[in-house]
């Protein structure tokens, strides 16, 4: 089955063609998928560094979507990727950058205060 953009989702567990796992941790400002792979620790499994990469690659590493991992910000604050920019999906996908705000609870540094 093959995944196109439109099916990367925040949250989600992806195998590549070699067997390989890797969760969505969010987009960056210049929308590019940000992910971790699983790795070789079997304790702790997404505890890599972070990797970015564009959507159009992304999905051509990738062969299904396996299983949703329920709390994100454990892996994004172990990955050092609180630089992860989380956005709407309808935002996302119509190629906006609509409302977004820091993973974290901090303010986006683009956002005036109101």
């Amino acid at each position: 089955m093959a995944i196109v953009v439109a099916d990367i989702e925040q949250g989600w567990v992806y195998r590549t063609h070699k067997q390989q796992e890797r969760l969505v941790l969010g987009w960056d400002r210049d929308g590019l998928v940000v992910y971790t792979s699983r790795g070789r620790d079997k304790e702790h499994p997404f505890r890599n560094c972070h990797v970015r990469l564009s959507a159009k690659r992304f999905v051509d590493s990738v062969e299904a979507k396996i299983r949703e991992m329920p709390d994100l910000e454990e892996y994004i604050v172990a990955n050092k990727a609180t630089t992860v920019v989380v956005r709407s999906q309808g935002a996302r996908r119509a190629g906006t950058t609509g409302p977004s705000r820091s993973v974290g609870g901090q303010p986006d540094a683009a956002t005036p205060d109101v």
